[in-house]
Parts: structure tokens; C-alpha cells; sequence
């Protein structure tokens, strides 16, 4: 789908888990962030990912990649 009738939107108070859990469960690669009728941003998937990924990414020196960090305990 490239365009829908019904466009999914969120406010700039909503929780990310929400935000996210919406545009992973309807395929959408981004949702508009509004405020009453006026867009002020958006929200895409690889924004969602970088929040929750971020505390596991970690900087690797030798070839200069960012890195999944998973610790096996």
C-alpha cells in the first residue's frame, strides 16, 4: 500500500510503546505526529527502533560499525 483513505496519526504526548507498537502491527513505515489538524512530526520505524535498540547498540573500534551489544549471562 502506498496511500490510504484513513491516514493513522498520533499526538506528541503518546507513549512510544504505543507509537510503535502501532506502525510495526499495521506495516506502516511512519506516522504523522500532530497537534489538532496541524502536522508538527513524524514518527518512522527506525526512530522506534533506535529508541529501544540504543541501550544495546554499542561503537566498535576497529570497524568503526554500530553494533547490537547482547550480554550472555
Amino acid at each position: 500500500k502506498v496511500m490510504q483513505a484513513v491516514v493513522t496519526t498520533t499526538t506528541k504526548d503518546a507513549p512510544m510503546k504505543e507509537v510503535g507498537r502501532s506502525i510495526f502491527s499495521l506495516c506502516l513505515s511512519g506516522i504523522p505526529v500532530v497537534d489538532g489538524t496541524k502536522i508538527i512530526g513524524i514518527v518512522t520505524e527506525k526512530d522506534i527502533l533506535l529508541i529501544f535498540l540504543l541501550p544495546w547498540l554499542t561503537h566498535c573500534c576497529s570497524c568503526n560499525r554500530i553494533m547490537l551489544w547482547i550480554c550472555y549471562e
